[in-house]
C-alpha cells in the first residue's frame, strides 16, 4: 500500500479509538494519539530507506538504522507481531501512556500490518518465523505501487475520516452563540438521524 493508504486508514483507527473511549476533543491525550497514529501508521516502513516517512527527518535516522541491521527485511521484523508486542512494552514500561493514546497508537501501528497483507508478497507477521502471510491469492492481491482498488480504499476511507473530523469540529464550534448551537441541531437533529443504524453507532 502507498503511504496516503496507510495515513488514511491509520487516522480512521484512530478516530475510531477515540470515540470508543468517548475521549473529549478538545485534550491532550486527543491530540497525542491523533499524531501519533498518523506517524505509527507508516512506521512499519522503516525497514524500507526509500519509504515516505524515512525520506524525513528524524525518521531518516531511523531507517538507515535499521538498514544497516542484517536481520531487518522490508514487511519482515517491523511488520510482525513481535514488534507490536515490543510497541506495546515501551508505551506501557518505558514511556507510559494513558489507554486511549496506547490502544490508539497500538491500532494504528497494527492497521498498516492488516493492509500489507492484502499485498502479493504478504508480511513475516509470525517473524521470526519466515512464512509470510497474506489475505489474497496472488491473482486478487492489490499492488504495492498505484491501483485502482488503493485509490477505491483512499477515497472511502478519506469519507470517513472527514466525516468524522466534522463531528468532532460541530463540538468544538458548539458554544458560539447562535451558529454553534444551530450547526449542533442541525448536525444532531436533521444529519444523524437519518445516517444508517452502523455510522450511528459508530459515530456516538
Amino acid at each position: 500500500m502507498n503511504h496516503k493508504v496507510h495515513h488514511i486508514v491509520g487516522l480512521v483507527a484512530v478516530q475510531g479509538t477515540l470515540l470508543h473511549f468517548d475521549q473529549p476533543v478538545m485534550s491532550n491525550e486527543t491530540v497525542i494519539a491523533i499524531m501519533g497514529g498518523y506517524y505509527l501508521s507508516m512506521a512499519p516502513d522503516l525497514d524500507d530507506d526509500d519509504s515516505f516517512l524515512a525520506r524525513h527527518q528524524p525518521f531518516r535516522m531511523v531507517a538507515k538504522i535499521l538498514g544497516k541491521l542484517s536481520f531487518i527485511k522490508h514487511r519482515g521484523f517491523t511488520h510482525s507481531l513481535l514488534a507490536l508486542i515490543l510497541l506495546y512494552l515501551f508505551f506501557t514500561k518505558i514511556i507510559p501512556v494513558s489507554d486511549v493514546v496506547l490502544y490508539s497508537f497500538m491500532i494504528a501501528f497494527a492497521s498498516h500490518l492488516l493492509l500489507d497483507m492484502f499485498n502479493s508478497d504478504g508480511i513475516l507477521l509470525l517473524y521470526p518465523f519466515k512464512f509470510r502471510m497474506k489475505l489474497l491469492p496472488s491473482m486478487f492481491a492489490i499492488k504495492s505501487d498505484k491501483s485502482f482498488a488503493q485509490d477505491f480504499i483512499y477515497v472511502i476511507f478519506s469519507g470517513i475520516f472527514y466525516f468524522v473530523a466534522f463531528h468532532y469540529l460541530v463540538h468544538i464550534l458548539q458554544p458560539i452563540p447562535w451558529f454553534g448551537s444551530y450547526l449542533y441541531d442541525f448536525w444532531f437533529n436533521i444529519v444523524i438521524p437519518y445516517l444508517p443504524k452502523i455510522m450511528r453507532e459508530f459515530i456516538l
